[in-house]
């Protein structure tokens, strides 16, 4: 049976207020980041001084303007293109961690009525291998729409300025078509690995199937996660801006204000966001794959389905 989206939105919210732990893997992911880019920025220094010292002359010679070592310059930018790339798998893979760990706390707080850290560790740590493989596909999957600006290229390099433009806004617009079919077609991926403890190419399959069969549904909520958080921001955006307007002291106001947000967003926004998604994955999942669908059977209504109230999701 199809939950109504008042009726999971307020379950949603129930559910959050009453394990409020939820946001533990939102404020440990965060700290996580922080201290992975403290570890990034040693790194990065460390590595300077040594390319520095064992290329002392070539170092001083570009610095001071003169003529470049091009071995030097490629060595650079080869440290650099390896350093930027490993920061970035390791952030994936802390992230994927934590998210998975999170959908664990989420499902569990939804069929129990509780949720524990314990959740969080023993679902982090099955299920982040998939999830950060999915999220190296998620990427790849954005990239590829940048081949929609290769008729653009084309006519740039052709000479042909007018048609160019054209192109260009055409493939503006479809990147901008692509990206938010993409993102709801996949936006269920790391709730179907970690709910059916599937494999990225599976989660993939099983949230562009799910999308399919439920394009409405899945729009709607999107639609709903989308209003809220760009809403709050939006308004904090302009508060923020107004107080910047205060001599002396408004800076730092903006900034304190920016900050209380971030960990609002942790503590109430991501965690409730989560649980919406996790219960309406898990509502589509059916009763075979998750407790959650498990309701008593009603008799069914002779009504028409036109005269029902509500959204169905």
């Amino acid at each position: 049976m199809a939950e109504r989206i008042e009726d999971l939105l307020v379950k949603g919210y129930g559910t959050w207020k009453n394990n409020l732990v939820l946001a533990a893997p939102h404020i440990l992911s965060a700290v996580a980041v922080l201290i992975l880019v403290f570890i990034a920025v040693v790194v990065a220094m460390i590595g300077i001084f040594a390319v520095a010292a064992l290329s002392g002359p070539s170092i001083s010679s570009i610095v001071q303007g003169g003529p470049a070592d091009t071995t030097t310059i490629l060595l650079l930018l080869a440290l650099a293109v390896v350093a930027v790339a490993v920061f970035i798998l390791v952030i994936l893979l802390a992230s994927a961690f934590f998210t998975s760990g999170a959908i664990g706390m989420s499902m569990k707080a939804l069929e129990t009525g509780k949720t524990s850290i314990d959740d969080m560790i023993a679902h982090g740590r099955k299920k982040f291998l998939a999830v950060f493989y999915a999220s190296i596909l998620e990427i790849l999957l954005t990239l590829l729409g940048l081949l929609l600006f290769i008729p653009a290229a084309v006519a740039f390099l052709a000479g042909a300025q007018g048609p160019g433009i054209a192109l260009l806004l055409l493939g503006l617009l479809a990147l901008i078509v692509y990206l938010i079919v993409l993102q709801l077609a996949l936006v269920l991926m790391p709730y179907a690995i970690v709910v059916k403890d599937l494999g990225a190419m599976d989660g993939l399959r099983e949230s562009y199937g799910t999308f399919m069969k439920n394009k409405l549904a899945t729009l709607i909520l999107w639609f709903v996660v989308s209003a809220v958080g760009a809403g709050l921001s939006l308004v904090v955006g302009v508060f923020t801006s107004l107080l910047e307007i205060i001599p002396f002291f408004g800076a730092l106001l903006s900034l304190l204000v920016n900050l209380c947000y971030a960990v609002f967003s942790m503590v109430v926004l991501t965690p409730i966001f989560m649980l919406w998604w996790t219960a309406y994955y898990m509502d589509k999942a059916g009763p075979s794959r998750s407790r959650f669908s498990e309701r008593p059977s009603r008799p069914q209504s002779r009504e028409q389905p036109s005269k029902q109230s509500g959204i169905y999701i």
